[in-house]
């Protein structure tokens, strides 16, 4: 018995390591308000991952988009300057799923203005 479990158990790590990095189908009502080209690039290199629809647990534990709403302001604004950091950083989208995705990369252009943008909102959300 021990022998057959300890064959399973490294189907199963890969399985559910293949399946963490499946993209997601992107929820047509996600509606967070804000301007359409930072919706289109986190549309093509976030909500994979960073959606309830996501079966990425660890992603959508760090950053869920779909609870957006849901999260108190103080919240929203460390969100908001993680998202800057780690896209201004070049640390997302990660490496691994860039290998599998190479298109969903984020251009300099997108990174500038997703990074300009989550400046911007965090200056909006703090000054109310």
């Amino acid at each position: 018995k021990k022998s057959i479990l300890f064959s399973i158990l490294p189907l199963m790590a890969l399985f559910l390591f293949i399946a963490a990095y499946e993209p997601a189908p992107v929820p047509d009502d996600l509606d967070l308000g804000w301007p359409e080209e930072v919706m289109t690039a986190f549309d093509k290199a976030c909500f994979d991952c960073h959606t309830s629809e996501s079966g990425n647990v660890k992603a959508k534990g760090k950053l869920n988009f779909s609870k957006w709403e849901d999260y108190k302001l103080t919240k929203q604004v460390g969100k908001l300057d993680g998202i800057k950091e780690t896209v201004e950083g070049g640390d997302m989208p990660p490496k691994k799923y860039l290998e599998k995705y190479p298109d969903n990369a984020l251009t300099e252009e997108e990174v500038k203005l997703i990074t300009e943008w989550a400046s911007a909102e965090m200056d909006k959300l703090m000054g109310e």
